[in-house]
């Protein structure tokens, strides 16, 4: 990368384009009601940015989409206790009746290299010997996770790489569909995050939260900057994680653009829960 001297009118340019940003981000937020950004606070989610209204939903976080049945359902975890930081975090609902073998549809619209970067993210799961396998399945009714395509534009500063239905069910099935940006996944793209985003949503899905909720400028930057809030609410400590910020976890909130294999703590968290 290329370091640069700024000029006093150069570093006026990227504050002005700061306060843009955070004017959009402004506006996305004014158009959700406060009861639910109250709610979505109590249940320990970001709201200073990342949030939208979007269809019959809302999207928190950039890729978490939730229905205000879902946000109603949230409900408080067992014994997180402590200051929260950059741990390892999963919702209160998990999947259940384990062992199970997940159901997996990938929209046969993406590339081959999207479908390669598909079978790679479910393998990294599989080679865990975890109590959930997860299985290509070609017919999109009755899989138990779908992942589709969007498009969606850059907005705010940020771009949407992928989204997920929200996390468990109170009954214990994963959340579907996944969503990939087809923006940013397309025939003309060989993105080197396109296994570790696919693998990430899928970890929504089955319950996993942001490995930085607290902290959102470990992997963000300072324009990702946010603490959500001192609430416990469907975020429990997984036992055995790190304590400290893990670089390079696939559950950090924002991609760095490369491959971000699990982690010795990913997988401890992964192996903890199923």
């Amino acid at each position: 990368m290329k370091r640069i001297h700024a000029t006093t009118l150069s570093i006026a340019l990227v504050f002005t384009a700061m306060l843009s940003c955070e004017e959009q981000q402004e506006e996305l937020r004014n158009d959700v009601p406060k009861e639910i950004i109250s709610k979505l606070e109590a249940a320990g989610f970001h709201t200073n940015e990342g949030l939208k209204k979007s269809g019959n939903g809302y999207i928190v976080e950039y890729d978490i989409f939730l229905t205000e049945n879902q946000i109603d359902d949230l409900v408080a975890p067992v014994g997180l206790g402590g200051k929260a930081g950059e741990e390892h975090y999963r919702t209160t609902n998990i999947v259940k009746s384990t062992p199970r073998t997940l159901k997996i549809y990938m929209d046969p619209g993406f590339d081959s290299y999207m479908q390669s970067s598909f079978d790679a993210a479910l393998a990294r799961y599989n080679a865990e010997n975890l109590t959930l396998k997860f299985q290509r399945t070609t017919t999109k009714t009755g899989a138990n996770i779908q992942i589709l395509t969007m498009y969606e534009l850059p907005s705010g500063g940020f771009v949407t790489l992928g989204q997920s239905a929200g996390f468990p069910s109170a009954s214990g099935n994963p959340a579907s569909p996944i969503k990939l940006n087809t923006y940013v996944y397309n025939g003309s793209s060989r993105r080197a995050d396109a296994t570790t985003v696919i693998a990430h949503e899928i970890g929504h899905a089955i319950g996993l939260r942001h490995t930085d909720y607290m902290n959102r400028a470990f992997s963000c930057g300072s324009s990702g900057a946010g603490n959500e809030g001192p609430s416990q609410y469907g975020a429990v400590h997984i036992p055995g994680t790190p304590t400290n910020p893990e670089s390079g976890s696939y559950m950090l909130a924002c991609s760095n653009g490369g491959d971000r294999p699990f982690t010795s703590g990913d997988k401890t968290a992964l192996s903890t829960i199923y």
